[in-house]
């Protein structure tokens, strides 16, 4: 998510860079996922559901068709 996170806060500030995106495929790490107990000591985020379905919605009102990769 170190790479990912910031690379999707870019093609939300830039629009011009967004342009260039037709598709993304995306796994937002959030807190409370299905695979909570094999993973809890890797997940270093506050981030939740609310913020994953925002940010989505932001990226596909830029016209970029996101997607959730689980």
């Amino acid at each position: 998510s170190s790479v990912e996170e910031p690379l999707v806060a870019q093609l939300l500030a830039d629009h011009s860079l967004a342009r260039l995106v037709d598709e993304l495929y995306f796994e937002h790490h959030v807190l409370r996922t299905p695979m909570w107990g094999a993973w809890r000591a890797l997940t270093k985020t506050s981030h939740t559901l609310v913020h994953s379905y925002d940010l989505f919605s932001r990226l596909r009102e830029l016209g970029i068709r996101a997607h959730s990769w689980v």
